[in-house]
């Protein structure tokens, strides 16, 4: 017998599959925290089943600007797979419906994490011990693509979405002498016409450092009994509003630190 979380999670599956998007409150079973929980776990066993690969996770709502906003307590988080992820320059691909990016920094961990350890260290302890585990850093955009109209969602239907997953983006390297709590981030759209758009921001805009939402993420998985895995690819936090991706457009965004800058871009 089907369960009505692997059900709605199929529901979500096939409506992205065929670009038809949700109206908000259309399913109301996902007034529920935990049922959107259920959902979003069931979507992922569900396309494990299918053959993709869990290559790492993303943050939600990691600004607490933005959590403020739209009355939200907590972040949320979704799974990332193998088949999201693309170099910087390459074209972001077919099947998606509205897709935004925004710029984030990427972590790529080079160990397995110990959230009950992490939970005794002090933060400065705690970015220490993170920094260790960390292979390597770069500047990356994430591409979202919300089932829901118009990213019309509440909490709860986003999180059972995958928090909007659906593309990665990595693109250059961030030097270990960069203050990754400082970066000055200006990402740029440009459309098929030539009009563009910038918006600028601050990496410290996701909980203060990317590595305190490496350690949110750490403990937010730990009560699930998951931990981070060494090659997992963690996105910390969009660091700008979105900006839209809409055929024949480029979005790029630049990373800047004294004496460094770092580029990342992605076209549909």
């Amino acid at each position: 017998m089907t369960t009505v979380p692997a059900a709605l999670a199929a529901r979500l599956s096939r409506e992205h599959d065929s670009g038809t998007l949700l109206v908000s409150g259309s399913l109301p079973e996902l007034r529920d925290a935990g049922v959107a929980w259920q959902v979003q776990r069931a979507g992922e066993r569900q396309r494990l089943a299918a053959g993709a690969v869990l290559t790492g996770w993303k943050v939600g709502y990691a600004s607490e600007a933005l959590r403020h906003e739209m009355g939200i307590s907590t972040p949320n988080y979704g799974p990332l797979y193998a088949d999201m992820v693309r170099c910087s320059g390459a074209p972001v691909g077919p099947g998606l419906a509205q897709p935004r990016v925004e710029p984030e920094v990427a972590l790529v961990m080079a160990a397995e994490v110990d959230p009950r350890q992490l939970a005794k260290l002090s933060e400065a302890e705690g970015h220490r011990a993170l920094s260790e585990a960390v292979a390597e850093v770069r500047c990356a955009l994430e591409v979202v693509d919300s089932v829901w109209a118009w990213y019309s969602f509440t909490w709860e239907e986003n999180t059972a979405d995958g928090s909007s997953a659906a593309r990665v983006v990595l693109g250059d390297p961030i030097p270990a002498s960069a203050d990754l709590a400082t970066l000055g981030i200006t990402i740029r759209e440009v459309d098929a016409h030539g009009n563009a758009t910038t918006y600028t921001g601050s990496s410290g805009a996701a909980m203060g450092h990317p590595l305190s939402s490496l350690r949110w993420l750490a403990g937010a998985l730990a009560e699930e009994g998951r931990s981070l895995r060494a090659g997992d690819i963690v996105l910390t936090g969009g660091l700008t509003p979105t900006l839209p991706l809409a055929a024949g457009a480029t979005v790029s965004a630049q990373f800047d630190s004294p004496g460094w800058a770092g580029h990342v871009e992605v076209s549909r």
